[in-house]
């Protein structure tokens, strides 16, 4: 039987994907109260969904790249996807995952 733990405050998919490591690089700007990023992800697959769904907030996505493949994937953000937050998605193209995510926070975020 599967498990139907859900967060109602997320939109992530948490039982189809399971993080394995996460390695950020931020470059914080004080004087734009800004941060430029980027983070590589790995992910271990726990089901056959070929969508990765992300929370995000107040962030502008610039790239997602298979780091295992070196292909730029399309992406999609939904800054409004539930009261709490937004949605980042995109499709795998790889069977072990990794992921380089290039992101910069919004304006309306404060440091």
């Amino acid at each position: 039987m599967t498990p139907t733990l859900r967060d109602p405050n997320s939109v992530s998919n948490i039982l189809a994907f399971v993080t394995k490591h996460i390695k950020l690089n931020w470059k914080v700007n004080f004087e734009t109260s800004t941060i430029a990023a980027t983070v590589v992800l790995t992910l271990a697959r726990l089901t056959e969904e070929q969508t990765v769904r992300l929370d995000c907030s107040h962030l502008v996505v610039k790239r997602v790249t298979d780091l295992d493949s070196g292909q730029e994937l399309s992406f999609r953000v939904d800054p409004n996807a539930t009261k709490f937050g937004g949605l980042l998605a995109f499709d795998l193209c790889t069977k072990c995952p990794t992921y380089d995510i290039e992101y910069s926070s919004c304006a309306q975020l404060t440091l």
